[in-house]
């Protein structure tokens, strides 16, 4: 059936572009019901990057702690946007390149 295919294209899609990426950010909000707003998409993708040695950069909203499978594959989690930025702006992570690298 048609949907399975389109969704196997939309899994591969994913993986595909963080295999390409030098690290990947992830902002978990919390719903309006206290619980955050994960899915296991985003979990897997989580994992991927992680298991691919890529940076993986988590902003975590809720305030319930983030379980072990995001704190354990997480090069860092941040509280806020702002604190992110902060971090990828000291550390020259957002500078502009070309395609080439430079």
């Amino acid at each position: 059936d048609i949907a399975g295919d389109i969704d196997g294209q939309i899994y591969m899609r994913d993986f595909k572009l963080i295999d390409q990426s030098h690290m990947i950010v992830s902002y978990i909000p919390e719903l309006a019901n206290g619980t955050p707003g994960l899915s296991s998409g985003v979990e897997r993708e989580l994992q991927h990057a992680f298991e691919h040695t890529k940076d993986v950069y988590v902003v975590w909203k809720p305030k319930k702690s983030p379980s072990p499978f995001i704190t354990e594959t997480a090069t860092r989690i941040f509280k806020s946007t702002e604190e992110a930025l902060s971090h990828f702006e000291e550390n020259n992570l957002l500078a502009q390149t070309n395609l080439f690298g430079n």
